[in-house]
């Protein structure tokens, strides 16, 4: 996020990386500073009010949990959109097979 997100939804859906607790890395991270529309979420920054990949949001889970999470998304994509990995005849498809194991 660059800005406020709009919701503790939003965060959860978005959001996957866990974090530390603020408090852990001294004086590293200003106070908390309460979302503004949504009072359960608290957001740290490194810098004041500057959001960053080291931005920790503090909020509850949907078990009612708190968690942090940081401020970053991990996506893994295999292939793309643009070359298609499959595109015969440069590559044929990958053929995966595990062996038969017979067992007494």
């Amino acid at each position: 996020f660059s800005a406020d997100p709009a919701d503790a939804d939003t965060i959860l859906s978005t959001l996957t990386v866990g974090a530390f607790e603020p408090e852990l890395f001294g004086s590293d991270y200003a106070t908390g500073v309460t979302h503004s529309s949504d009072s359960s979420i608290t957001i740290y920054h490194k810098v004041v009010g500057v959001y960053a990949l080291d931005t920790i949001f503090k909020l509850s889970d949907e078990f009612g949990e708190t968690i942090y999470l940081k401020n970053i998304v991990s996506n893994i994509d295999i292939g793309n959109t643009t070359k298609d990995y499959f595109v015969p005849p440069i590559r044929a498809p990958l053929n995966v097979r595990n062996p038969v194991s017979f067992y007494d």
